[in-house]
């Protein structure tokens, strides 16, 4: 017998369509909810992306600039290397930026300048295996490679127009470039960057220098002097791009430090294991105001410092090749009666940061930091010697003519043994011939892209020019031209606080407290501009300046042949030491 088994399922019904309706109602909605969460998601990683990328790629422009001004000379107005392909007119700022090698802004090739969204530096020439290459290795002279970084498009792009040099040495580059409005884009320039915004306030590529203090610098007008002074460079990069339908701006500012290229500095071994007793002997021979260097170099000749030295910015004294011997007594410290003391702190205070150098024996008392000093004589006591002395009665006794100075037209030379009344001004391009020696001023004098000419006349003699009030030389073309012979004239100043003395035709002796006062004065710039010498893109290779009671100041490329005074200070110069001391024998 067969038994059919029946199954009963208690409780169990089937879904109405309603609740199926729902049910899939609710299952597309998490799916849409879901999916759009993904896409949102996916878009926010993508934008994230482009973020991070973007700030690397800022990062990495602004570094590869960094590399360039580290390793710069310095920033520069425009490229002195000529580009036959640089830009074909001067628009903008640019219109307004001089150019040492081209005052008259005609020449195209040198139409690379430097603005607030333009960087134009110089660097020294290398060869294929890094060798630093100079015209003058003694004195860090030659040639300069130009390195550009503009902007085209929404791109930033580098250049480089390189020094020429063949023989004997190699520059490791040459230049090959295009325009920059070059259908296509210049393919032999380096694209740093590109994405920039190009509707930034204050556009997307930014350029701000500051000097040594940290205050910005700025031009006037047509006047970019004050460039010289710039110790470091604030690079801004600003980036735009879309993704997912989302504008991504991205901004990053780098400050840098130029530390300029030079020759590769040895330890001498000394000459001597105490100096020679210093005299006016020295080629430059400073009082207790002691020296102050940025981005400078002096070369050639003996250095005696009453006071100290203080050098910045890959200054140096002395080449490997041709070491100096400098003696610095220390002498700088107290007040009143009791200035010059000697001091209790060591007199040149170098570190490694500074990458400053003194290259060969230095004899300085206190002196015990042996750094950028590898020919520090331990031990060494240099003795404290008052600063050369003229006598200026017996040179203004023997002054018999008299002129005076505002009557006097720029052809009409100076003569011999002639005193000429009030400041003798030289207005641009204005070139006084020097007939004789001991012409004295009683006065100052100005020279704005003018300048002397010693007489051939004069033979062999060095004329001598003496000035009761201060000697500025200024502007693109002021400088000081040896004749024939390679005579070049004395200056020397007696400008300072103590102007009855300074106007005296006799006075050679001002009070302690005077003299500090005298030495400490100081406009707040960085030429020195209240020193009683001043020399500012002033050519004057030979030609010597003492300032007998205060300071000589020179920058932006000056250069001279001797110095003295109670104190110099040297900025953005190579100083060639090459003539005899910085005052006459009488």
């Amino acid at each position: 017998m067969k038994h059919k088994h029946t199954i009963r399922l208690s409780g169990q019904r089937g879904y109405t369509i309603v609740e199926l309706i729902v049910a899939m109602g609710i299952t597309a909605f998490l799916s849409v909810v879901l999916i759009a969460f993904m896409v949102s998601l996916m878009g926010q990683t993508a934008v994230s992306s482009v973020r991070t990328a973007m700030t690397s790629s800022l990062q990495t422009a602004l570094i590869r600039i960094s590399d360039d001004v580290r390793t710069s000379s310095n920033p520069a107005l425009c490229n002195l290397t000529p580009d036959v392909n640089a830009p074909q007119t001067l628009t903008g700022a640019a219109a307004s930026v001089p150019c040492p090698a081209d005052a008259t802004n005609s020449n195209q090739q040198t139409f690379w300048r430097l603005t607030s969204d333009q960087i134009v530096i110089n660097r020294t020439p290398q060869t294929a295996s890094g060798e630093l290459i100079y015209d003058d290795p003694a004195t860090l002279a030659g040639k300069r490679d130009t390195i550009i970084y503009y902007v085209r498009g929404d791109a930033l792009y580098k250049r480089i127009i390189a020094a020429t040099y063949t023989t004997p040495l190699a520059n490791a580059i040459t230049t090959n470039t295009c325009a920059v409005i070059a259908t296509g884009g210049c393919q032999t320039d380096t694209k740093i960057l590109d994405g920039l915004d190009t509707s930034a306030t204050g556009g997307p590529f930014v350029a701000t220098y500051y000097d040594g203090s940290g205050n910005v610098i700025v031009p006037s007008g047509t006047d970019y002097s004050s460039f010289i002074s710039a110790r470091s460079i604030s690079v801004t990069l600003k980036m735009k791009r879309t993704q997912s339908g989302q504008d991504i701006s991205r901004d990053s500012s780098m400050r840098m430090q130029f530390r300029g290229s030079q020759v590769a500095l040895t330890a001498p071994e000394p000459e001597i294991e105490t100096p020679t007793t210093p005299t006016s002997s020295a080629k430059m021979f400073v009082g207790p105001g002691g020296v102050d260097m940025a981005s400078a170099s002096i070369v050639g000749g003996d250095v005696y410092v009453q006071g100290g030295i203080d050098m910045t910015l890959s200054s140096s004294i002395g080449t490997s090749v041709n070491p100096i011997r400098v003696t610095v007594s220390n002498f700088s410290c107290g007040a009143g009666a009791s200035y010059p003391s000697r001091c209790a702190t060591q007199p040149i205070p170098l570190s490694w940061a500074n990458m400053s150098s003194i290259n060969g024996p230095v004899c300085a008392n206190d002196q015990t930091s042996t750094v950028g000093l590898p020919g520090l004589i331990a031990g060494c006591s240099a003795p404290k010697v008052d600063t050369p002395v003229f006598n200026k009665s017996v040179f203004t006794g023997q002054t018999t003519s008299s002129v005076t100075s505002s009557t006097l037209p720029c052809t009409t030379p100076l003569q011999a043994n002639t005193r000429y009344i009030g400041n003798l001004d030289l207005s641009t391009g204005c070139r006084k011939v020097i007939n004789g020696s001991n012409v004295y001023i009683k006065g100052g004098i100005s020279a704005y892209m003018g300048g002397f000419t010693v007489s051939e006349s004069m033979g062999t003699t060095r004329p001598i020019i003496v000035t009761d009030g201060k000697i500025r030389f200024n502007g693109f073309g002021s400088s000081v031209t040896p004749n024939s012979y390679g005579s070049t004239p004395y200056f020397i100043s007696y400008a300072s606080l103590d102007a009855a003395c300074s106007n005296s035709d006799t006075c050679t002796t001002i009070s302690p407290t005077q003299l500090k006062a005298t030495i400490d004065t100081w406009d707040g710039d960085s030429f020195g501009n209240a020193s009683p010498i001043v020399l500012i893109t002033t050519s004057a290779p030979g030609t010597s300046f003492y300032a007998y009671f205060g300071r000589v100041s020179l920058a932006l490329g000056s250069n001279a042949g001797s110095l003295g005074g109670q104190a110099v200070d040297v900025t953005g110069s190579t100083i060639s030491l090459t003539t005899s001391p910085p005052l006459p024998s009488q």
